[in-house]
């Protein structure tokens, strides 16, 4: 019987119109040194010059301009677990779907229309004590650390200085443009002939910083604002200064970078064009960690001071905040941007939860070790714990939500970090999706074919007649309706565990 289900759950997924790795292909794009930053003092850590990648647009969208600030997420995956939807009835004869509901899931009962190519009736029925259900979670290991980070303190600023974190040197000179990036119109059906540019990132604070350490040995270069002018100063008279259409973009620590230049880019752009902004797992909270401290907050005031970002954050938020430099939170600077913002981030941000909510300096005990590396393994306490950061995250949002006309929102119950550059989880066959809509199945048509060792009549998907149609939108196209105005794109999902899309990802431990 499993054997029966697999087969059918794999050609549906393997021979849908929709499915795209198997025409995902690696765009490699070589790397453009900045020749004139040096003369504005715009300089990597360790004094070498910034970068870009820039692969040109086509077509109608010649004259768009999608910028990427670069985080370190690593795009390659292993995984570990897959995910069916559809499961076997025991006694009731036909697929079902296991469909989130507030109380836990129900279950749909899918009734095959046998002519026509039409959406398909359904009922819900209880779940059989006899049906034997796939497993509806998946998980993924990285094979590096999540996120870009900052540097707040010498020791981790010279550290970062002698890697690719921290100059051009160590950087690889092609750079794979996936997801947001790809040039593939199946695999990126907004933006893929825009001109696509990816910002290196190599000054440890978001592009905001404005100074410099020198010592008797050694000189640090604290220059990620000039490095943010200097490459936009490059690319002008490459054709972004003549933008009809322009997207900021950025994941991770370049995600919370477009919070702090989004309308700087705005002014730097023809004042027709439409220019708006996005972030990806870049919404850092403010938040205490688990044993009430503020851990983070502590953190940011010292990555302010120490690589003078102060002068570079908005002024109105610092001037009405007690502390100025929690405006580098993008909870305090959000209400001070004027142009269009679209915010992507998951309630369960990996990053955020092992290093803001649950540190290593706030568990040195270590009873936060299995929660971290499978959330399934997480006492009721802990999750707890982070139904409660996800009320918080959605409190700092709310504002923004309920009041901003021209806002976009897709906030996912899942444990990740970065959704919009890998491909599988910008817009794939099995994209996360936000489980607050029916699922509807369109098949072409259907016959039935007879197992005799099991006495009833089961349905056989004619495979090359199937075709799946999700209501549930992707990221890529949340994105896509909000930018083109097609649709509003506000989307909250339900707490954890309710959504069975997910592609969690797990840092991988260290090996010591």
């Amino acid at each position: 019987m499993n054997i029966l289900v697999a087969l059918a759950f794999l050609c549906l997924v393997t021979l849908a119109p929709w499915r795209v790795r198997s025409q995902q292909q690696r765009l490699l794009v070589n790397m453009t040194l900045v020749s004139k930053a040096k003369a504005k003092g715009a300089l990597c850590l360790d004094g070498s010059l910034p970068a870009y990648h820039l692969h040109r647009g086509f077509g109608a969208g010649e004259n768009n301009w999608l910028l990427q600030f670069e985080s370190m997420l690593v795009l390659w995956f292993e995984k570990v677990a897959m995910v069916s939807l559809l499961f076997w009835g025991g006694e009731e004869v036909g697929w079902f779907l296991k469909m989130p509901h507030d109380d836990g899931f129900f279950v749909v009962h899918l009734e095959f229309c046998a002519r026509s190519f039409r959406e398909l009736e359904f009922t819900v029925l209880p779940l059989k004590a006899n049906s034997k259900m796939s497993p509806s979670t998946k998980f993924f290991h990285r094979n590096h650390s999540l996120g870009g980070g900052w540097c707040n303190d010498l020791k981790s600023c010279f550290e970062r200085a002698k890697t690719r974190r921290g100059s051009s040197s160590y950087m690889v000179k092609l750079e794979v443009f996936s997801g947001i990036l790809s040039n593939n119109a199946t695999l990126n059906p907004d933006f893929y002939n825009w001109n696509r540019v990816k910002l290196r990132y190599c000054d440890g604070a978001s592009f905001t910083g404005d100074a410099v350490f020198s010592n008797k040995t050694t000189t640090l270069h604290f220059k990620g604002q000039k490095i943010w002018e200097a490459i936009i100063d490059d690319l002008l008279p490459q054709g972004l200064g003549k933008a009809r259409k322009a997207l900021l973009s950025g994941c991770s620590a370049g995600g919370l970078a477009t919070f702090h230049h989004c309308d700087d880019f705005a002014k730097r752009l023809p004042t027709d064009a439409s220019v708006k902004c996005l972030s990806d797992a870049g919404f850092f909270l403010d938040e205490r960690d688990i044993n009430l401290n503020h851990t983070m907050r502590f953190f940011v005031k010292s990555l302010v001071r120490l690589q003078g970002i102060e002068q570079n954050l908005n002024r109105n938020c610092t001037r009405e905040q007690y502390f100025p430099a929690l405006c580098f939170f993008p909870q305090y600077a959000l209400k001070y941007i004027s142009t269009p913002y679209f915010i992507l981030n998951s309630a369960y941000d990996v990053y955020q939860f092992h290093h803001i909510l649950a540190p290593p300096s706030a568990d040195l005990h270590g009873h936060w070790n299995k929660c971290r590396l499978n959330p399934a393994a997480c006492t009721a306490d802990q999750i707890a714990i982070l139904q409660g950061f996800r009320l918080d995250m959605l409190g700092a949002l709310k504002p923004f939500y309920m009041n901003s006309r021209r806002g976009g929102v897709f906030i996912n119950s899942c444990f990740a970090h970065c959704q919009s550059e890998p491909q599988d989880t910008w817009f794939g066959d099995d994209s996360p999706r936000i489980n607050n809509k029916v699922w509807i199945l369109l098949i072409d048509r259907f016959r039935y074919l007879m197992f005799p060792p099991l006495n009833f009549w089961h349905y056989n998907l004619v495979c090359d007649m199937v075709k799946v149609n999700y209501l549930l939108q992707t990221i890529a196209e949340a994105v896509g309706d909000w930018y083109f105005s097609r649709n509003i794109s506000k989307e909250i999902d339900c707490p954890y565990p309710c959504d069975g899309t997910c592609h969690n990802t797990i840092p991988e431990p260290k090996l010591r």
